[in-house]
């Protein structure tokens, strides 16, 4: 938590904006910025909410890949071309019923890596 409460304290510092701007401009509670900022969670807490991260770095203009590393959240290196036209050569073959088996099985692929 501390490399994303510097990562965003910085920007603020740059852009002149307080936690209360960065609230309004991201649609993120105020307490929800306040609480990454003074490092409190709740006992239990897994941390900051994906998708309330993605908010606040277009708010800041930040890429979401350096938002998530700064809270720790793992993101994978972006597929090659080659890997990206293998994927899509391999959808394009199966038929709808098998591409629907494989997306869902992809989603729960993802699904059990978030939670690890």
């Amino acid at each position: 938590m501390e490399a994303l409460r510097r990562l965003i304290q910085s920007r603020l510092d740059e852009l002149g904006w307080s936690q209360s701007e960065l609230a309004r401009r991201s649609g993120v509670s105020q307490q929800t910025i306040s609480s990454w900022m003074t490092s409190k969670r709740a006992s239990g807490s897994r941390g900051p909410n994906r998708d309330s991260l993605r908010k606040v770095a277009v708010a800041l203009g930040l890429s979401v890949r350096e938002v998530f590393e700064a809270a720790g959240i793992y993101v994978p290196p972006a597929l090659t071309p080659g890997e990206r036209e293998t994927l899509v050569a391999i959808y394009e073959e199966l038929d709808e019923d098998d591409r629907v088996f494989g997306l869902e099985h992809l989603r729960l692929l993802l699904e059990r890596k978030r939670r690890s």
